[in-house]
């Protein structure tokens, strides 16, 4: 059972873009926050979890950008994190908006997560955290 419920998220992940807020069906929550959603268990690297360039997303965001937060985060102990649903529930514990979705990308050679919260169809107001492999918090962007 655990196994299908893991393919059908894994489906679901495949089947949505990357990124926040972005316009994407996605199942309807009962709760405000799951643990994870759309999301698949495989340890990285995995090509079935989107990447993303963690260089990239540092050069996009000056020192002091409005929305941008390099301190003050929860995970400031090491916790190595192997999977995509280790990083979502290790993610979430920074996590400060209401979300309904989930996805989840990795960055193999900055071995960086990156776990984006947001609500389906509703426009920007997501939530990215950047985890370090070792389960360490290193950037939360807002967005709009």
């Amino acid at each position: 059972m655990k196994k299908s419920a893991l393919l059908g998220l894994a489906l679901a992940l495949a089947l949505l873009p990357a990124g926040c807020g972005q316009d994407a069906a996605a199942p309807s929550a009962e709760s405000p926050g799951p643990s994870y959603a759309e999301v698949q268990d495989t340890a990285p690297p995995s090509s079935e979890i989107l990447s993303f360039s963690y260089a990239q997303v540092q050069a996009a965001y000056e020192e002091n950008a409005p929305g941008v937060l390099r301190d003050g985060f929860q995970n400031t102990s090491p916790l190595a994190v192997g999977s995509a649903e280790e990083a979502v529930q290790r993610a979430a514990a920074e996590c400060t908006i209401p979300y309904d979705s989930v996805t989840c990308r990795y960055d193999s050679e900055a071995g960086m997560w990156d776990v984006c919260f947001f609500t389906a169809g509703g426009p920007g107001g997501c939530q990215d955290v950047y985890l370090s492999g070792s389960g360490v918090t290193c950037l939360i962007v807002y967005g709009e």
